[in-house]
């Protein structure tokens, strides 16, 4: 009952559905910020970034997270302490929302192709503006700065294939429900509208029946 379990997933309800399990003050929530393709197993290809939040599925800062962030560091993890682990989470949506399912509708493509698309640029900060507004509708501030931050630091990456879309592409299982799902599900409970977001749901799904 000691045991502390740290969770590192993308999206929302991962950190709630272990709460249920095991009880909520027993997780911890990370998100990785980093750019890295599965070669095979026991191989990756990393291409930028590093970087580790984690945080208490209860906002504030404890001991005990000051001491496993403390661990990774030692260990040369760059790691930083998220005090809203839920706005945290939201944050990395803004990024994972449009990149990840806009590469799997566009038939399996990377990110340096999609924003080369007529449109595409425009289609990436329309979803990512709808993940800030369901943000703000849930007491989280994103600024529109963090949008276009978010755009622009992408343009580097290239031919950076979302973690996702290689999911889709090699018929392994894709969190539809922690990126699209319950995103979705959260800003209707709020009443956001979010059409767009609704509609690359929708497609993702008909794909994945469809693979």
């Amino acid at each position: 009952k000691k045991t502390v379990i740290v969770t590192l997933q993308n999206g929302l309800g991962n950190t709630e559905a272990l709460g249920e399990l095991f009880g909520i003050n027993r997780v911890l929530g990370v998100m990785c910020f980093v750019c890295i393709n599965r070669i095979e197993a026991g191989l990756i290809r990393h291409t930028g970034g590093g970087m580790i939040a984690m945080g208490e599925a209860v906002p504030g800062v404890t001991d005990r997270l000051r001491e496993l962030v403390a661990i990774f560091q030692d260990a040369n993890v760059v790691c930083e302490m998220a005090e809203n682990f839920a706005e945290a989470q939201w944050r990395k949506l803004v990024w994972n929302i449009p990149f990840n399912g806009l590469c799997i509708t566009e038939g399996g493509i990377d990110t340096g192709e999609l924003l080369a698309q007529t449109g595409g640029k425009a289609r990436v900060r329309e979803l990512m503006f709808e993940v800030t507004r369901s943000a703000a509708s849930l007491g989280f501030e994103i600024e529109d700065e963090f949008v276009e931050f978010q755009i622009e630091r992408t343009y580097p990456m290239k031919d950076y294939r979302p973690s996702s879309m290689i999911d889709f592409v090699n018929g392994y299982p894709v969190e539809v429900e922690a990126i699209w799902g319950e995103p979705l599900r959260r800003a209707k409970a709020a009443g956001v509208s979010t059409p767009r977001l609704e509609e690359l749901d929708t497609r993702i799904r008909a794909m994945l029946k469809h693979r």
